[in-house]
């Protein structure tokens, strides 16, 4: 018996893909937002973190809509 977020899962696995990369983009930015204050009080750049999590998060989008390019 399906539940009917399983049933919406499995008729929609973009939708599902997308949602899971967007949640995993925004807790590594946040993380990096949060944690660029050093020691003395003095805020860095946390741009680098957020770019390096949109890079993985393209990256997994790529892989699943072209598994077959990645694995031999």
């Amino acid at each position: 018996m399906n539940t009917s977020w399983q049933r919406f899962a499995k008729d929609r696995p973009r939708v599902v893909d997308a949602s899971v990369v967007l949640l995993l983009f925004a807790a590594a930015a946040l993380g990096s937002t949060w944690t660029s204050t050093e020691p003395t009080g003095r805020r860095i750049a946390s741009w680098p973190g957020v770019l390096l999590a949109g890079v993985g998060a393209l990256a997994l989008l790529w892989h699943h809509a072209y598994p077959a390019r990645w694995s031999r």
